[in-house]
């Protein structure tokens, strides 16, 4: 489905969710936060805010993607890094670290 308007496409459609690419998401960003936890870099009560952070940045990335990718105005890579800066700058307030 494209995360702008939910209307169904074709898998690979730039901008487009399903229910097995957000759980593996979910799934992949807890497994990286415990890992970060593991080894040192974050604590253990930042799980849920580091997991909740990254699916935000996720989705938001699908947005944009379905908004602006396909009409050039952004690429992949770029995408990239505005999740990243989504899910720190929510990651962040929500552990309780700003």
């Amino acid at each position: 489905y494209l995360a702008r308007s939910f209307a169904r496409v074709p898998p690979g459609t730039p901008g487009a969710v399903s229910l097995e690419g957000t759980v593996a998401g979910f799934a992949g960003a807890a497994v990286l936060a415990m890992a970060g936890i593991s080894l040192g870099l974050a604590r253990p009560s930042a799980l849920v805010a580091i997991v909740a952070g990254a699916t935000l940045g996720a989705f938001v990335e699908s947005v944009l993607s379905a908004t602006f990718e396909h009409r050039g105005f952004v690429n992949n890579d770029v995408l990239n890094f505005v999740n990243t800066v989504i899910a720190v700058a929510a990651a962040v307030p929500l552990a309780g670290l700003a």
